[in-house]
């Protein structure tokens, strides 16, 4: 047998090594994990071996001479059948080579074996057989070799079957992402696979199968939206099974069968093939993968693994490119996950019973998240022309306050970042005052939108950047580093990032108080710093800084919360004897142009403080200024996130990491001001531009 290494597999093979050792009329083969096997031994050996072959075991297991030989053939059927009728089985045989060779092999040898004991059923008693002896001699023989003949096919099939899975998922099994399904590229990418395969002649040997998930969270969301546009939604018999197997199967039957006939076949074919097409019209919602070339099998429930396996073994052997649609429900099996999806999104140390958060909720600043939602439902109070969009993140951005108090007024466009730019571009060309509030590192996805549909119309949009910097646990595909250096080229775009949540507020209502252009403002995930709140509103002048504290020695220029670190840094420094000036600058773009000139004639050593990309980043701008102004010649090092890609960790460990925490900081800038290259702390580098 087969040695497996998890206690599951062993125990599938064991159970399935000692089945049918008692009556094997009405005898079923042991229950085994997960159910995938209640029949009985006689649907086994016919669904195998066929029905003559079931008559034939029982006379084999019936007889002395042959009862062993006949266990061992059920051992064979046995471990087949166990392995196609369990799917995660069959993922740790394809997955672990030398595991499958050694159950292929294992089956071969009781073959031989059974074949080995074939030459002494005859003689046993070592005299020459009698004409009736040999008679049923022979007739045993023949049901042997009936039974060795059919069960070699059967391993034959058996270890095909793994063959072509694994060439299948080698080569041509893809799954569509749900973040950027809605993205051209995606369906760029499976017009032009329609073409590779030519997937309009079904005789083309290429096939090519596309998983496209779906939660019913998603679903549901497409439907409310469809009936608030007041479109008509066909439902399709509960969504449980596929309504693409038939028809597929209905013109390839017409095909087959109409070969051999001319003219008349031609238009059955013809009929067949526009049959096809208006029934799937009708019953499917797959009829955009059928205009791009591909076969669409859906909608399939993604939770009942046995019939998904089954599905795409079947879809395999269809030419040309495949596209599967499955629908699953978000925290299936567990209740507390399926009545409230967005709570247990991103999880902490919760109650397992009622899926409640255990960790208690700190009694500190607000969240720099919940301040901007507060702020902005107040603003849109005031204001009608004020609307709030979001990419299916209402929770995560602060704009479910919106949500709730002002549903008219909220619009969530689903994992479309690049639409929800051009719709609150179109809402802008109409007098609306549109807040697009997206994660910084999802923003990156509507580049082109950005430019093309608000910059270059001058369009009036304002973004509100959530978990800019660094966020910690989500790791470095949610480190919202890049967007200082991807917003601070687009012309016309002004940037901010407050240094604290009063700033924000303030921010916010500088940016819709404004009458044109684009308008960015980043800010961390989080909790604030704790200042007061103003219960009213206050207008910062566009592109002026603020001096925090002054100094002699050095000026330290910061954009958004690091300053508070910077602070502290300036107060380590002075008990070393740097006096430091601590600047807020609070915009990326423009620059305090003003305060610069001050600081360029005042100061030698300038270092710039950012939580985002050195390269085209906030120190960048400012040395760009420098550099621009012949008569400033500061030295100017830039201390901000390096040129990798940043793992996961809380904000202070990566923080004091990057050398961006209170010491990191005073050691970037005592290095600067000793003109090494490296200091002995933290091994920081001073690079002056």
């Amino acid at each position: 047998m087969l040695q497996c290494e998890s206690k599951i597999q062993r125990m599938l093979m064991q159970a399935t090594a000692r089945a049918v050792e008692t009556d094997p009329g009405p005898a079923r083969l042991r229950e085994i994990p997960y159910n995938y096997t209640s029949f009985s031994d006689r649907e086994i050996v016919i669904r195998l071996l066929g029905p003559e072959s079931w008559t034939a075991l029982l006379a084999l297991r019936a007889e002395r001479r042959t009862g062993r030989s006949a266990r061992m053939l059920y051992e064979v059927l046995g471990d087949i059948w166990v392995v196609q009728r369990n799917p995660y089985l069959q993922d740790d045989l394809i997955d672990n080579p030398r595991r499958r060779a050694a159950l292929i092999e294992a089956l071969h040898h009781r073959l031989r074996e059974i074949e080995k004991r074939r030459t002494g059923y005859a003689g046993d008693s070592g005299q020459e057989p009698n004409a009736s002896a040999r008679a049923q001699f022979e007739a045993r023989d023949a049901k042997v070799a009936l039974l060795l003949s059919r069960a070699g096919a059967a391993v034959a099939d058996f270890e095909r079957e793994f063959e072509e899975t694994i060439d299948l998922r080698r080569s041509v099994l893809r799954r569509l992402g749900r973040s950027t399904r809605r993205d051209n590229v995606q369906f760029d990418g499976l017009a032009r696979v329609s073409h590779v395969t030519d997937a309009t002649d079904w005789r083309v040997e290429y096939p090519f199968v596309v998983v496209s998930p779906d939660t019913e969270a998603e679903v549901a969301d497409v439907v409310r939206d469809c009936i608030a546009l007041g479109l008509t939604i066909i439902p399709r018999g509960g969504g449980t099974g596929y309504t693409g197997g038939a028809i597929p199967l209905t013109r390839r039957a017409a095909v087959v069968n109409t070969e051999k006939l001319d003219t008349l076949g031609d238009r059955i074919r013809g009929v067949a093939t526009r049959v096809e097409e208006g029934i799937k019209v009708i019953i499917t919602p797959g009829m955009l993968f059928e205009a791009l070339g591909f076969r669409y099998f859906g909608p399939v429930n993604g939770h009942n693994v046995a019939k998904l396996v089954h599905l795409l073994r079947d879809v395999k052997n269809y030419p040309g490119p495949i596209l599967v649609h499955v629908i699953t429900q978000k925290g299936k099996g567990y209740k507390p996950a399926e009545d409230h999806i967005q709570r247990l999104h991103g999880v902490t140390p919760f109650d397992k019973v009622t899926g409640v958060a255990t960790a208690k909720k700190s009694q500190g600043p607000p969240a720099y998240t919940a301040v901007f939602g507060k702020a902005l439902v107040e603003l849109a109070k005031k204001d009608p022309r004020v609307v709030g969009i979001t990419a299916a993140m209402p929770d995560g951005t602060g704009l479910d306050q919106l949500q709730r108090e002002m549903p008219d007024r909220f619009y969530d466009v689903g994992i479309a970042e690049q639409h929800g730019v051009t719709f609150a571009a179109g809402l802008a060309t109409q007098g609306c005052k549109p807040v697009v509030a997206i994660y910084s590192t999802f923003l990156q996805r509507a580049f082109d939108q950005i430019i093309h549909d608000v910059a270059l119309q001058h369009l009036h949009v304002t973004f509100v950047l959530d978990r800019a910097g660094l966020v910690g646990a989500d790791g470095p595909t949610h480190h919202g580093v890049f967007d200082l250096a991807y917003l601070r080229m687009i012309p016309g775009m002004i940037i901010m990032s407050p240094a604290d949540e009063s700033e924000l507020r303030n921010m916010l209502f500088t940016a819709l108080e404004k009458n044109q252009g684009p308008v960015a403002i980043r800010y961390p995930r989080g909790n604030g710093v704790g200042v007061a709140l103003d219960d009213a509103f206050a207008s910062i002048p566009i592109g002026k800084g603020k001096t925090v504290r002054t100094g002699t020695d050095v000026a330290l220029l910061t954009i958004g919360p690091l300053l508070h670190n910077a602070l502290k840094a300036a107060t380590e420094l002075e008990k070393q004897g740097i006096n430091a000036e601590v600047v807020n600058m609070r915009f990326v773009k423009p620059l305090d142009e003003d305060l610069l000139d001050s600081l360029g004639t005042r100061f030698s050593t300038i270092v710039t403080v950012e939580d985002n990309v050195v390269h085209g980043g906030f120190g960048s701008a400012v040395s760009e200024y420098f550099s621009a102004h012949k008569l400033l010649k500061p030295r100017v090092f830039l201390h901000g996130i390096p040129d990798r890609f940043i793992d996961h960790g809380t904000p202070d460990e990566l923080f004091r990491e990057l050398g961006l925490d209170p010491d990191g900081i005073a050691g970037f800038v005592r290095a600067a001001l000793s003109g090494n290259r490296t200091s002995g702390e933290k091994k920081i580098r001073a690079i002056p531009v």
